[in-house]
C-alpha cells in the first residue's frame, strides 16, 4: 500500500489466538523508507472495542523532531483484554514533509477475542442454609494452561470450605495439595470444583437463605509461553429456595460413628427452627400409615412447647428398625396449634441398618 512518502507501519497478517483476560501486546514500527528526512513524527495507537475506545499510546502532542531515511520509530503497547468480540487496533501516524506539508494516515487491524475458559455451575441446597456449589471449568482455548489460582470469593453473607484439596488431622487444608494432582489443564479438558457455602451468621441466617448472590470465581492461569491471564466471573446467582415457616433437621446424639442394628432401638435427635414472624406452639406426631421399615417407639405424639421466631428447639426420638439395608426415616409431622400450620416430614433422613 502507498502511504505517500513511504510504505510504513507493517503489521503481521495474524495476531494468533487472543483470549479474554490476557494482556494483548504489539510492537509498532514506523520506518522512513524515503530518501529524505521527515519531521514532527507522532504516532497514536488506539484499541476500539464494541463499547469503548482506549488510547494505548499517543506521541502526537510531543512528536519526534526528525526521522531520517532508513530509520525507525518504534512503540510497544500492552492492554489487558476485558471484553469479548471484535477489537480494532487503530494506528495513526502524523508527520511533516521537507516542504512543510502535514500528512497523516491510519491503519486498522481487526481481531477477534475469544473466551479461553467455559464455566458452568450447579447448586445443591441442603439443610441449615448450606449450599454445595459445583463449578465446571473447561479449557476451550487452543493450548494447554497452567492454573496458577482457582479461588472462590463468597458474598458477604457466606463462609465457605474448599473441598478440592486434602486436609490434615487438624482439619486444615494442605497448601498445594490438590485432588487433581497437577495444575495443568489441556485443551477441552474439564475439571469439577466443589465448594461448601454456609451462612456466616448462623444465629440470623435468613438473609443468607434468601439471597440470590453467592460469590465470584477468580481464575489466574499461564499459557504455554508463560503469559499470565486472569478472569473473574460475574456474581454467581441462584433462584433462592422457598423458605418454609419451620425447618426440621436430624442429628445424632453421640459423636463418632453410629451403628444401627436390626430390631434394636436407636436414638435420633430432631432440631426444629421457627422461620416465621410469629410465635408457634408445636406438636410432633407420627403418621404410622406413612412409616416404612423404621417405626417410632413410644408415644405417637409429643408437645414441643412454645417456639419464638428465629428460635430453635430440640427433642429426642427413639426408632425401631425392622428391615436391614438402607432405610428411610419418614412418617412424621409437625403442627402449630395456634395457626394450624402443618409440615409433613416425608424424608427425615436415611439410616443403614
Amino acid at each position: 500500500r502507498d502511504f505517500g512518502l513511504s510504505q510504513i507501519l507493517q503489521l503481521p497478517s495474524s495476531f494468533g489466538n487472543i483470549y479474554l483476560g490476557e494482556s494483548f501486546g504489539t510492537f509498532v514500527s514506523v520506518n522512513n523508507e524515503s530518501e529524505y528526512a521527515v519531521h514532527q513524527v507522532g504516532v497514536k495507537i488506539e484499541l476500539q472495542t464494541s463499547s469503548q475506545r482506549f488510547v494505548l499510546s499517543d506521541t502526537t502532542a510531543t512528536p519526534r523532531t526528525t526521522l531520517d531515511p532508513q530509520t525507525t520509530y518504534d512503540a510497544t503497547v500492552t492492554h489487558e483484554i476485558k471484553e469479548l468480540g471484535v477489537h480494532i487496533l487503530v494506528c495513526s501516524t502524523h508527520y511533516t514533509t521537507p516542504d512543510g506539508k502535514k500528512r497523516h494516515f491510519r491503519k486498522f487491524y481487526k481481531f477477534q477475542v475469544s473466551n479461553p475458559l467455559a464455566v458452568k455451575t450447579k447448586l445443591n441446597h441442603h439443610g441449615e442454609g448450606r449450599v454445595f456449589l459445583e463449578a465446571q471449568l473447561q479449557n476451550v482455548s487452543a493450548g494447554p494452561m497452567y492454573l496458577e489460582r482457582m479461588r472462590f470469593e463468597p458474598s458477604e453473607h457466606f463462609d465457605f470450605n474448599d473441598l478440592n484439596g486434602f486436609y490434615n488431622s487438624k482439619g486444615q487444608l494442605k497448601e498445594g495439595a490438590s485432588v487433581f494432582g497437577d495444575n495443568f489443564i489441556h485443551p477441552q479438558d474439564v475439571r469439577q470444583y466443589l465448594y461448601l457455602l454456609t451462612p456466616r451468621d448462623k444465629d440470623n441466617d435468613r438473609i443468607a437463605r434468601t439471597t440470590n448472590a453467592l460469590g465470584k470465581l477468580d481464575i489466574v492461569w499461564r499459557s504455554a509461553m508463560g503469559d499470565t491471564g486472569r478472569l473473574q466471573t460475574s456474581q454467581l446467582t441462584r433462584k433462592p429456595p422457598l423458605l418454609e415457616d419451620i425447618e426440621i433437621q436430624p442429628f445424632w446424639l453421640t459423636e463418632g460413628q453410629v451403628r444401627v442394628c436390626l430390631e434394636t432401638p436407636f436414638q435420633l435427635g430432631v432440631r426444629i427452627r421457627n422461620y416465621s414472624g410469629q410465635n408457634m406452639k408445636l406438636v410432633l406426631s407420627a403418621i404410622k400409615t406413612k412409616m416404612g421399615s423404621v417405626l417410632l417407639s413410644g408415644l405417637s405424639s409429643r408437645q414441643l412447647g412454645d417456639l419464638a421466631p428465629s428460635c430453635t428447639t430440640e427433642t429426642q426420638l427413639e426408632f425401631f428398625p425392622l428391615t436391614p439395608g438402607l432405610q428411610r426415616v419418614t412418617g412424621l409431622k409437625v403442627t402449630d396449634l395456634i395457626t394450624g400450620y402443618t409440615k409433613d416430614i416425608d424424608h427425615l433422613c436415611d439410616v443403614f441398618v
